[in-house]
């Protein structure tokens, strides 16, 4: 697709059938982590990151942000010299709110 990287991660996300469980909450942020640290090793200093699980895995939106932004500051407590700059890139609106909301 012509990205503008050096590389993408992929990961398998939680899938969310009827009742979300404090282990998939678990495993999400795992999953944050596990990029982030995967991005890390690779020396990647800005690194994008998507809403992860909230599309066809049915993680509620507002859990899966408020895991990615607690994921990102405890990386950040270990790392925070080694990335410049992390976007969270965001599907839609309703996203972007929830997103916005945390980060001020």
């Amino acid at each position: 697709y012509n990205l503008p990287s050096d590389f993408l991660i992929h990961v398998v996300v939680p899938y969310v059938d009827n009742n979300l469980s404090e282990e998939h909450k678990i495993e999400l942020k795992m999953c944050y982590l596990n990029v982030l640290e995967c991005a890390r090793n690779n020396m990647a200093r800005i690194i994008v990151l998507p809403c992860l699980g909230t599309g066809t895995n049915n993680f509620p939106k507002d859990v899966a942000a408020n895991i990615a932004v607690e994921a990102v500051k405890e990386f950040f407590v270990k790392y925070d010299k080694e990335i410049d700059k992390i976007i969270f890139d965001v599907y839609d609106d309703e996203s972007y709110d929830i997103y916005a909301g945390l980060l001020v």
